[in-house]
């Protein structure tokens, strides 16, 4: 009867595959539309250094395509950007934008790691936020108005998602999975809104979420089975009011590394730019990150909240981040509460302090200098549930410093060397110091360290290259029964193009990539009154060898990677504990066809364990193909095979994975208005493990395949 009914599950999931390829391949003739990219400040004349930026895709990415890289001058921010069907979303509270000049570029990353630039736009950014009049760059007065509003905008998204999964096979028994065959619903919305009228200007993003199976409810891991199967994600809303801007919800708020640095939750906060050269900022948010719909503000507890304010000064008006001076204060408890994602044994914590902070560069943006201090003074109070009426020791207030230090300066900036090659040589030197027992409840810091780091890298064209030295220390008080470990790290790396070097006609010849690091560990003495002996005291040396090299030329690729990485142990009565691993490995693809592309990757590793007398192989094989069945839907195979085992025959592993997909995406098109937009998908799944051992006698065989399905529609 089981088999039977699954057999009807499938041929009803085969059935409706072929209808919803029937139905869309009508309208699949035409080609994909082209790419392209708007920006939400594209038509104004600046905007400043916390605005939110959005960028919007004329449509969703194919399935083919790639992704999406998102570039501010030559600053990578991609993995800032919020991302959804077709809008990424920036809230720079988290890494304010560049004062100045900039550019925003996106770029579309192909499978096969191409680079294309797709959209750039000119990004001026003030030191002081500017009014609505002036993000319009003073066209507001001359526009109709809408509904009474100069700007009204209301951008509401629903996404429906239907998936099953059938289970066809597993072996052993106690391999059975939480749930053999299913069925379930979830959603995704999304409420955006942009109003603005003369000196008030606000945006909005409400998120919601909601699922039918209660284990995947947002808040399953914090309420259990009274966790809400609909809740609220996140939301954020700006409302600015002449030179005033509130910003309310979930939102990152901070820039001094020790005291409250990029610290995101939900809660409130506001600013004010007091004249051309002084701003002030007061934040207040919840203690940990939260969802929901309770504490809508995120500050209904006293006691768990995050308190900061900062006040900034321009010294230069006129030239907005060439010197920059910022003091903070901070005050902050924490109650024993899990984060939503995460359950532990935590305690309460309280922390207040205070720190400053020096941004400065030339007007050529060849100098740059971050410079900063915290103090904090930090408790641990008594808490009686974890100390169960034992006596211990308690933890005493302590107030400690912290502080930091970036120097870079571009010694050559675009040197012409011939026509087609400029030079660029840049120094940069870092350095960290946090005392012991450095304790700040809004910033994660390792508390006892000592981190200086120089570096000089230089390119001629596209030739790269750089060389690094590092040297870290800790028990920075030399407390006599305490291991004190140095740590000292060379580094160097290059990058050559050949085709760049012997002219573009070569396309034939590779580019290739060298990284080389060297790290030495090792205790600075023999801890006293400490139990250790000199065995007990580290002295090891690491070193790295990578080597690149790739291949691409029309729709061929070819790539070559070696890497060997040694750990040679000098420690005392350790000195045989050393390991060496050497890993070679090729990848192949090629279209023979526009809408054919197949790839093969295949690595060999050997891992060598002197202590142990033990060599052990391990051998990858990977095929992958995707073919567009049609200008919507393509079908999708990964094959992949390990082997591994040691040399003298006594352990062996084997595994075989397998996943076939096919999808077809669909939806109601009108030139660049998109009302309804879906994707159906098809997959099997096949996995097969044998794992042997001699030394232990087991002789282990699982298996499992599974046929699972998805419909996701999404309006607006």
């Amino acid at each position: 009867m089981n088999e039977a009914l699954k057999l009807r599950r499938l041929l009803l999931a085969l059935s409706l595959c072929l209808l919803t390829a029937i139905v869309v391949n009508q309208s699949s003739s035409a080609q994909t539309p082209k790419l392209s990219v708007t920006a939400s400040f594209a038509n104004r004349g600046s905007i400043g250094t916390s605005d939110l930026i959005t960028l919007r895709l004329s449509r969703p990415l194919e399935l083919t395509e790639g992704t999406l890289a998102v570039f501010i001058s030559q600053t990578d921010v991609t993995s800032l950007f919020a991302f959804t069907k077709t809008d990424l979303k920036y809230s720079p509270q988290a890494l304010r934008l560049p004062v100045g000049e900039n550019t925003l570029t996106v770029y579309l990353v192909s499978p096969a790691g191409e680079w294309t630039e797709i959209a750039k736009f000119p990004l001026h950014v003030q030191g002081v936020t500017p009014s609505p009049n002036q993000l319009d760059g003073g066209t507001q007065a001359s526009n109709p108005r809408k509904h009474g509003f100069d700007r009204l905008e209301i951008n509401p998204s629903l996404s429906f998602n239907l998936k099953s999964e059938s289970t066809v096979l597993f072996f052993p028994d106690n391999t059975r999975p939480t749930r053999i065959n299913f069925l379930d619903l979830a959603f995704q919305g999304s409420l955006q809104t942009n109003l603005a009228r003369g000196a008030f200007n606000s945006e909005s993003q409400f998120d919601f979420v909601g699922t039918t199976y209660q284990k995947e409810a947002l808040r399953f891991g914090e309420k259990s089975d009274d966790a809400p199967q609909i809740d609220l994600s996140s939301y954020l809303m700006q409302v600015q009011v002449k030179k005033i801007k509130f910003v309310f919800g979930h939102h990152a708020y901070g820039t001094n590394r020790y005291l409250i640095n990029g610290f995101s939750s939900r809660g409130l906060n506001v600013t004010l730019p007091l004249g051309s050269r002084f701003d002030f900022s007061f934040n207040a948010t919840n203690g940990t990150s939260i969802v929901g719909w309770n504490n809508f503000s995120g500050l209904a507890s006293s006691n768990h909240k995050i308190i900061a304010a900062t006040a900034g000064t321009e010294l230069f008006p006129k030239h907005p981040g060439y010197l920059r001076v910022e003091l903070g204060l901070l005050r902050g408890s924490l109650l024993p509460l899990d984060n939503f994602t995460q359950r532990n044994l935590t305690d309460a914590e309280t922390s207040h302090g205070f720190g400053a902070r020096i941004v400065a560069t030339d007007s050529k943006g060849r100098l740059r200098l971050d410079a900063g201090y915290g103090r904090s003074r930090f408790d641990n109070p008594a808490d009686p549930l974890l100390s169960r009426g034992f006596s211990i020791v308690p933890v005493r207030e302590t107030a400690r410093n912290a502080n930091y230090l970036e120097f870079s300066y571009q010694l050559l900036k675009d040197r012409e060397i011939t026509k087609d090659r400029k030079a660029n040589l840049s120094f940069a030197f870092r350095y960290n110091r946090v005392d012991p027992l450095f304790r700040s409840v809004a910033v994660f810091t390792q508390a006892d360290r000592l981190d200086s780091q120089y570096e000089v890298t230089g390119s001629i064209g596209e030739i790269t290259a750089g060389i690094v030295h590092n040297r870290l220390n800790d028990n920075l008080d030399e407390v006599p029964s305490i291991l004190k470990t140095l740590t000292r790290r060379n580094g160097f790396n290059l990058g050559l193009p050949l085709t760049s070097i012997f002219g573009s006609s070569q396309k034939w010849l590779p580019r290739l990539a060298y990284n080389f690091d060297k790290t030495h560990s090792f205790g600075a003495f023999l801890p006293i009154n400490s139990g250790f002996a000199l065995s007990h005291v580290p002295d090891q040396f690491s070193t790295n060898h990578s080597l690149n090299a790739e291949w691409a030329h029309n729709d061929l690729r070819f790539g070559y990677r070696f890497n060997q990485s040694s750990q040679d142990n000098q420690q005392v009565g350790r000195q045989n504990a050393d390991f060496k691993t050497l890993v070679n490995a090729l990848t192949f693809g090629f279209k023979p066809w526009r809408r054919l592309e197949l790839g093969f990757d295949f690595s060999s590793e050997r891992a060598n364990n002197f202590e142990a007398n033990r060599v052990d192989n391990t051998k990858r094989l990977s095929f992958a193909s995707n073919f567009q069945t049609t200008n919507k839907s393509i079908l999708a195979l990964n094959v992949s095979s390990n082997l591994a085992g040691d040399a003298a025959n006594l352990s062996r592993n084997r595994s075989i994975d397998l996943d076939a997909q096919w999808s077809i995406r669909f939806g109601l098109e009108r030139d660049k208005y998109r009302k309804v937009q879906g994707q159906f998908f098809v997959k099997y799944t096949n996995r097969y493990l044998r794992a042997e051992d001699r030394v232990f006698f087991f002789n282990n065989l699982t298996k499992f395949q599974s046929i699972s399905s998805g419909l996701t529609i999404t309006f607006f």
